[in-house]
């Protein structure tokens, strides 16, 4: 039993990790190219709430911060979102000083 959830959870990273890689680039194009369409940032967001790992979130938070230039609700929104959802501000292995 203790193998087969070891197993299911290599796979769960595997599909975080698969997910994560899909849409980085994405993001990353939303930011250089100065893309402010709501409707997309928010999507991708919502993606990023969804893979819980510390680079995510670390995506999840340079997404925010580039929102929060004309948008800050949207950028809190998701920043509370994450917190509420995984219990903390950021990643335990993350911790530094961000201000929102």
């Amino acid at each position: 039993m203790d193998d087969k959830i070891i197993e299911l959870a290599k796979q769960l990273n595997d599909l975080y990790e698969l997910s994560y890689n899909q849409i980085k680039h994405d993001i990353k194009w939303i930011i250089k190219s100065k893309n402010t369409n709501l409707k997309l940032i928010e999507n991708y967001l919502e993606r990023l709430l969804n893979i819980s790992t510390d680079k995510s979130y670390q995506l999840l938070k340079k997404l925010c911060d580039y929102c929060s230039n004309f948008n800050k609700e949207i950028s809190n929104f998701y920043l509370n979102e994450f917190e509420e959802i995984y219990g903390e501000e950021e990643p335990k292995t993350l911790k530094k000083d961000y201000k929102r």
